[in-house]
């Protein structure tokens, strides 16, 4: 008969999960590592599935907690189960930035620190388009740039920073035109002495993002929807016109 082939077979159920500890939004795998089952079969608290191939099953926790996968397989004699816990961490990592900016508009002297808080060690650093994997990223142009930090859990975190070529002023006053502050967050202020003008902003690439005109001497233009990055501010009046670089950060 069938069963007799598994007579003297013992059948022992293990799970070799892919971590122990996860990032909240993180998908882990568990494999079987049974012996003499001809079945099996998973159960698990919290998570969603993500993968189910019998043998190994993948388990999706979009929030933090412990959670218990259970494996239960049996052969036509006998069956075994065991359980394993996973640990969901919160993504706590949070960047902040020292910044020293370039020197001038085409030189690469600008620098950016991070300090990050949170997490559990070790951190690893990634900055794009350039910048290197330490902690501090040199010899930076002007722009803004991305850092990618993740930790021994798997949580990352991405924050931008931006190198400006001015000198520390608030204020940059040319033609009669005063465009403060810049860099800028949120609101750039335009003034400009005793005559109407028009003013468009537009990004790297040229496209034409917002315009206005017959500002009368003073205006404030909104940026809190554009994201981090350099663009182009035209200013001009029936006697004078001028192109500034700006900063939102």
């Amino acid at each position: 008969m069938k069963t007799d082939l598994y007579k003297n077979q013992a059948v022992t159920a293990g799970i070799a999960p892919s971590v122990l500890t996860a990032c909240a939004g993180s998908t882990v795998q568990f494999a079987s590592t049974s012996t003499g089952a001809t079945n099996q079969s998973w159960t698990y608290s919290g998570g969603s599935l993500a993968s189910n191939t019998g043998t190994n099953l993948g388990l999706y926790f979009p929030a933090p907690g412990t959670f218990s996968i259970t494996l239960i397989v049996s052969n036509p004699t006998s069956s075994s189960s065991i359980t394993q816990t996973v640990l969901i961490v919160s993504n706590n990592l949070a960047s902040n930035f020292t910044t020293t900016n370039s020197a001038c508009s085409n030189c690469n002297t600008g620098a950016i620190s991070v300090n990050v808080n949170g997490g559990t060690q070790p951190l690893t650093y990634t900055w794009q388009p350039t910048g290197g994997n330490a902690s501090t990223a040199s010899l930076l142009a002007t722009g803004c740039y991305t850092l990618t930090v993740n930790d021994a859990n798997g949580c990352a975190s991405k924050a931008v920073s931006c190198i400006s070529f001015f000198t520390g002023l608030s204020m940059e006053e040319n033609y009669g035109f005063r465009i403060y502050p810049n860099p800028a967050q949120s609101l750039l202020n335009i003034d400009c002495d005793g005559a109407p003008f028009d003013y468009a902003v537009h990004d790297q690439a040229g496209k034409l993002l917002i315009s206005q005109k017959n500002n009368l001497n003073k205006t404030s233009v909104s940026l809190s929807e554009f994201p981090k990055g350099i663009y182009t501010i035209e200013l001009h009046t029936k006697e004078k016109k001028l192109s500034q670089k700006i900063i939102i950060y």
